[in-house]
């Protein structure tokens, strides 16, 4: 007589949001660290290389005036590009900081920024690679639901890239067969967290767009010298505040699936 195989209890989406939210609360100081590091620097560096380009008051015309100098088109690939970077990098180091909490172990600073750039190459190869499927897939009407498709099967790739130390496609194969059979469960997550997510940036951003408002209405000189500096620092600081819950949200309903391969008597990769 075979043995049974083990049984699993997937995680509702209450519960998702539950342990997320624990998660954030018992590591909060060492999250925001892990993502301002990474964040302010970037807000003080964009506004350096594209000065007052996108204060509210300057017109369209203006803008495309100003992109016309091919120094500053090469300002704002360099600035995409630091961007891009960067935001792997935080992404990639809030990834291992929210397994390193899943497992109960205090996530570490220097270790989650170690981990994440040592898989920089990958995590690029994979970004690129995935980023031109769906948008070759999404620039036509009849490609727009596969893309949707193997978003969603793809949504997994940094986690098995850094908890797994995965390569670029293989992390994306990896994704594709974790997702298997809970397509429609992951999209809908997928959705809600990214919902929460906007919904908390507008609710942060509201006090200060207040602020803005009173200090243009008061002291219309301060939107000229240092306004986008402000404004820059401040988004990254809600981005600081933010970010680390999506990637803890992620991060567990990948640790569910992980859990369920192994309950179906699929192991996981080592």
């Amino acid at each position: 007589m075979s043995e049974p195989k083990p049984t699993f209890n997937r995680v509702t989406v209450a519960g998702l949001l539950d342990e997320t939210l624990s998660h954030y609360r018992q590591q909060l100081g060492r999250f925001f660290l892990i993502a301002a590091i990474a964040q302010l620097p970037l807000a003080v560096v964009s506004t350096i290389l594209l000065p007052g380009l996108f204060l509210e008051d300057i017109d369209q015309s203006t803008i495309l005036s100003t992109l016309e100098g091919g120094g500053t088109m090469a300002r704002v690939i360099l600035s995409v590009l630091i961007g891009g970077v960067v935001g792997l990098l935080s992404n990639a180091a809030l990834v291992l900081a929210a397994g390193d909490s899943y497992l109960g172990m205090r996530p570490n600073f220097g270790n989650s920024y170690a981990a994440a750039i040592m898989r920089l190459g990958r995590l690029v190869l994979m970004t690129l690679s995935m980023g031109a499927v769906l948008i070759l897939l999404a620039i036509t009407i009849i490609g727009i639901p596969f893309a949707i498709y193997f978003g969603v099967r793809w949504l997994f790739a940094t986690q098995t890239i850094v908890l797994e130390n995965a390569g670029a496609w293989e992390g994306l194969a990896r994704s594709h067969r974790l997702v298997r059979g809970n397509w429609w469960r992951c999209l809908g997550i997928a959705i809600l967290v990214f919902l929460v997510v906007i919904g908390a940036t507008i609710v942060f951003h509201l006090p200060f767009g207040l602020i803005t408002w009173v200090l243009n209405a008061t002291m219309p000189w301060i939107k000229e010298t240092s306004m986008s500096m402000i404004s820059s620092l401040f988004s990254a600081v809600v981005a600081s505040i933010i970010a680390p819950a999506g990637a803890i949200a992620f991060t567990l309903l990948y640790a569910d699936l992980r859990a369920r391969e192994v309950a179906i008597g699929t192991p996981p990769r080592d």
